[in-house]
């Protein structure tokens, strides 16, 4: 009965559509919301009835977000809405006169339908594409269905997550994670065991920025934003995940949520608990150019043994919606973690051989807290939020052969305040302002058989930032302004250091894209960014990292500038090439300093950095959407130019890299999922050093059984990712070797329980001749549907 209703709509929207096919016509738009839970409404039909005469109805579908678009001839019009055969009147007049109206967001009260078992026709897309930024809804994707956010993360297309927990876009560019519009302030281990306990059905979206432009801090390229839901239903849910882990040596997670929403209030608590545990060894061969008693030749081996590392974590959070436009809340984060690293090290110099044992007991405790208020109307939203990030580090390091013994105490703090304010001023321009300040210290106090050694150090950071952003039609702009002032403050008494500056550094930003037609689009971006050196990067101190090696600070660091300009050409929202340069003036890497007893490493300014990069991102569908096979291929080819002095010496290096993964994702029968990933980068230079090629294979398996999910994944299948790399200096050549990554294999189990109610709405499995467009939209990648 509903197939033929909206097959007889259709009709009568050709009728009305013909009838009026004489007459000037305006755009009449708007977006269907529920009004219980705000979610869209999607494949509805919208009723437009004529008020003047008696005239057949004007039809139209609701796409996946609700929204829907008429052009009509001027006049008086009452509108209606049919979905889930039940009708709901929306306005009862409205009219039209010559020019365009936007009736914004338009909330219906929909009955509430409760389905044991629905087949999803036009379904809502996994990743769709918007000029600035991609949507990804991992709800909906098979490979991360009823899984945890941390793993989901890993599905994204074009996320790589390094052997050392760097995140990164493309294998290119760092990524900075937010957690609802604001920074997570985590270290990658942190956030893991965060998001760990959380399930993907706790997500709105998640947006991956390409284009964060002015809002989003001094050196951020890429944002991975994740915006929980606002809106839930009542009762109790939950969610329970537990993994185990084989490299080398067996760690293991366990974490869970549980959600508590009830009328305008919505709280949870979560928890996690991690035993990890890795071994891995570094082998170096210094060879100098001219060998004498002074500078032998030697070799260094290192076996570093993490064993174990135990973290502890919970996290309570509370919603308060106010009303439609205003909500309040507040979440607090608590978490413990302890570890002991064991460094065993020989050095083999003029036939002689030194061993030693070096181990490093640490106690981490950390404390986090937001506070935030968010108002929202049609044409307002403003956000304003309170942060705090406080931990307590103690760390004893035993060391035998330099018979080194240290505690360290260290206490760090972290504020941040900030107001952000989005209006429009006419329909296609909005704009955005800002203004954030941000205050932290340190406290330290270390002591050894020898002295002492106190620092302090705060920094007073504020931002004021603000830009306008125009769409219309094919074109869509963003040009904007950031300007920061950093104070910093810092004394290290033992070397007389003192510290005492402030800064202040502007940021523009401009970004335009233009459809040249219905599957092309170009744009252009140009962005300012800064590095500034962290205090203990600039403090002469030294810190042992093992019996050979050890770290050294350097006062005479300088800010990093970087000037970015990106051009791209995009095909069907989907596949992407793009062309960029970025020129950077004092860029800061890491280099060694070499003495015949040790290896000292610490950071230094080149003079600049120059490099030219072509990328080419290539998401292709080998069959129709409905059979599930995808696969995504990455390429990437960048020249870099570097020049300026290491230790001294004249410094130059030209190179060419390349980088490539290649993923096949395939949804299988009975609700199985498998993917397979292989990733390749040429030779590099990291910083200094000379890193040669790697690769590695990545394979997963997963399958839903009702409420269980349960994936099984190997990384490094052969055993190939290994950093082997090279150092050379006036004085020497420095070759090494670190097996980061041995093969391993993770095993994971999640469970969701609770209320069943429907998140969304969705249409039943309807053979309905209309809805093509609906289904061939190339928001998973380029369609091959003509």
């Amino acid at each position: 009965m509903k197939s033929l209703t909206i097959t007889l709509s259709g009709f009568f929207l050709f009728l009305s559509y013909f009838s009026l096919s004489g007459q000037e016509k305006v755009k009449l738009e708007g977006k269907l919301k529920n009004q219980t839970d705000s979610l869209s409404i999607p494949y509805a039909i919208v009723s437009l009835l004529p008020n003047e005469a008696i005239k057949s109805k004007i039809q139209c579908f609701t796409d996946q977000d609700g929204y829907f678009q008429l052009d009509i001839a001027a006049g008086s019009y009452a509108i209606s809405l049919q979905y889930m055969d039940s009708n709901y009147s929306i306005i009862n007049n409205v009219t039209i006169s010559d020019k365009a109206v936007d009736l914004g967001d338009l909330y219906v009260p929909i009955k509430e339908i409760n389905l044991n078992e629905v087949v999803v026709k036009a379904q809502k897309p996994f990743v769709k594409y918007e000029p600035d930024r991609t949507l990804i809804d991992l709800t909906v994707n098979p490979a991360t269905a009823k899984g945890s956010v941390a793993d989901g993360l890993l599905k994204i297309p074009g996320i790589n997550v390094s052997p050392q927990g760097t995140i990164s876009l493309y294998g290119l560019y760092t990524i900075a994670i937010y957690l609802d519009d604001r920074p997570a302030n985590m270290t990658m281990a942190q956030l893991t065991d965060y998001l760990s306990s959380m399930s993907v059905n706790d997500l709105e979206v998640i947006e991956l920025i390409t284009n964060p432009g002015v809002r989003y801090g001094k050196n951020t390229q890429t944002v991975l934003n994740i915006k929980t839901k606002r809106k839930a239903n009542d009762g109790v849910n939950g969610f329970a995940s537990g993994a185990g882990e084989y490299f080398d040596e067996l760690s293991g997670r366990i974490s869970g949520r549980i959600n508590i929403n009830k009328g305008i209030s919505k709280n949870y608590i979560s928890s996690s608990f991690t035993d990890y545990r890795r071994t891995y060894t570094t082998t170096i061969d210094l060879t100098p150019k001219e060998i004498t008693s002074e500078h032998p030749a030697y070799k260094l081996t290192e076996k570093e043994s993490l064993s174990p590392q135990q973290t502890f974590r919970i996290n309570l959070g509370s919603d308060l919606s106010l009303n439609k436009e205003n909500t309040l809340g507040a979440k607090v984060s608590l978490g413990k973690t302890g570890s002991d690293f064991t460094n065993r090290s020989s050095i083999n110099r003029a036939e002689q051989e030194l061993a030693s044992l070096s181990s490093i007991d640490l106690d981490y405790k950390l404390v986090l807290g937001n506070l935030y208020y968010a108002y929202d109307n049609k044409k307002w939203k403003w956000t304003n939020n309170l942060d705090y990030n406080g931990n307590n580090l103690k760390r004893k390091n035993d060391i035998t052969r330099q018979n080194y013994r240290q505690t360290l105490d260290e206490n760090y703090a972290f504020y941040r305040i900030s107001s952000d304010l989005t209006t429009s001023i006419f329909q296609e321009l909005t704009l955005s302002a800002g203004i954030n300040g941000e205050f932290s210290t340190i406290n330290s106090e270390s002591q050894t058989q020898q002295a002492n050694t106190v620092y302090d150090y705060n920094e007073n950071n504020s931002t004021l930032y603000f830009s306008l952003n125009y769409r219309k039609k094919d074109y869509f702009a963003s040009a904007g302004l950031r300007l920061n002032r950093e104070e910093s403050n810092g004394k290290f008494e033992k070397q007389n250091f003192f510290l005492d500056t402030c800064i202040f550094i502007f940021q523009p930003s401009f970004f335009i894209s233009k459809n040249i037609g219905n599957n092309h689009q170009i744009k252009l971006t140009y962005n300012k960014y800064f590095s500034r050196p962290n205090f203990r990067d600039l403090i002469p101190y030294t810190s042992y990292t093992g019996s050979a090696v050890r770290r050294i600070g350097n006062p005479d660091l300088q800010i990093s500038k970087e000037d970015l300009v990106s051009f791209s050409y995009t095909y069907m929202k989907a596949a992407v090439a793009e062309l960029t340069y970025s020129h950077t003036d004092k860029p800061i890497v890491e280099a060694i300093d070499e003495t015949p007893e040790q290896l000292n490493l610490y950071r230094t300014n080149l003079d600049k950095s120059d490099y030219i990069r072509f990328l080419l991102a290539l998401p292709v569908p080998y069959a129709n959407k409905n059979k599930q096979w995808i696969g995504t291929n990455y390429f990437a080819v960048q020249r870099q130019f570097d020049k300026g002095k290491i230790n001294q010496a004249a410094y130059s290096q030209n190179f060419t890299v390349f980088y490539l993964q290649h993923k096949e994702s395939l949804s299988l029968p009975s609700k199985w999922y498998f993917e397979t990933q292989i990733t390749y980068y040429s030779p590099l230079f990291f910083g200094t050093y000379r890193m040669d090629k790697q690769w590695w294979i990545d394979v997963s398996m997963s399958k839903i059984i009702g409420d269980f999910r349960i994936a099984l994944q190997a990384n490094d299948l052969f055993n190939t990712n290994k950093a082997d790399g090279k150092y050379s200096s006036a004085y020497s050549t420095l070759n090494f070797h670190k097996n980061w990554n041995y093969p391993n294999i993770n095993l994971s189990v999640s469970y969701t329980f609770g209320n069943k109610k429907l998140d969304s709405y969705k249409v039943k499995n309807n053979n309905i001749k209309g809805t093509e467009r609906i289904q061939t939209n190339p928001d998973e990648g380029i369609s091959d549907k003509k």
